[in-house]
């Protein structure tokens, strides 16, 4: 589903998330009372360096991107966005952990769809990729692999005049093995140029 939503806009011993106390969400706050569809960028630093973590697509296979999607009836912003990227991460980030760090947010709006941004812990994406289902969901099934890439190889296409289909394919460095897809979601990259022009990036 978080495909569909932004068409419409346009180390391995770290402790898993999920096993974290689950935290309530205020039940009032602008940031989740209104509804809409909403992601979230997941990023670390890691000995000085900015790393995205990245999943592949494995439903309609348009490449590597963030998290998010539509929201359900009678879920605000914020709700959406932690639900989304807590599914497509097959639950290793806990869903009540991550509106903890997004709900004070002032999200970027990018045409109806809300990216919020929360720092993680750097683990293995593999860790990630084989986190058992506490529930059977086709929601937890939608991404299939997973990779950490450094911000700065991310950025080079955000300031370019035009891309073109070669300027999307990844490092192979950070392509995990036996996965063959190799490139970026080009509607993801569109959404990161937006969050540049915006000046957005927390880190920077």
């Amino acid at each position: 589903p978080w495909i569909a939503a932004l068409l419409m806009c346009l180390p391995a011993c770290a402790p898993s998330i999920d096993s974290a106390q689950p935290t309530s969400a205020p039940k009032t706050p602008a940031e989740v009372a209104k509804s809409g569809p909403g992601g979230s960028l997941l990023y670390s630093r890691k000995d000085g360096v900015v790393q995205l973590l990245l999943a592949n697509d494995r439903l309609y296979r348009r490449g590597w991107a963030g998290f998010g999607g539509g929201d359900k009836p009678g879920e605000g912003r914020a709700l959406t966005a932690a639900r989304e990227t807590s599914e497509e991460t097959r639950g290793y980030f806990d869903q009540d952990w991550l509106l903890e760090q997004i709900v004070g947010q002032r999200p970027v709006e990018l045409g109806g769809y809300s990216l919020y941004f929360a720092e993680v812990p750097f683990v293995s994406a593999q860790l990630v990729k084989d986190h058992p289902l506490k529930r059977f969901s086709p929601a937890y099934l939608e991404t299939h692999y997973y990779t950490w890439v450094p911000f700065s190889e991310i950025e080079t296409l955000l300031t370019k005049n035009e891309l073109s289909r070669e300027d999307l394919r990844m490092n192979a460095d950070h392509l995990p093995r036996g996965c063959r897809e190799k490139f970026y979601w080009d509607a993801w990259i569109h959404t990161l140029r937006q969050v540049h022009r915006k000046k957005a990036f927390p880190w920077r």
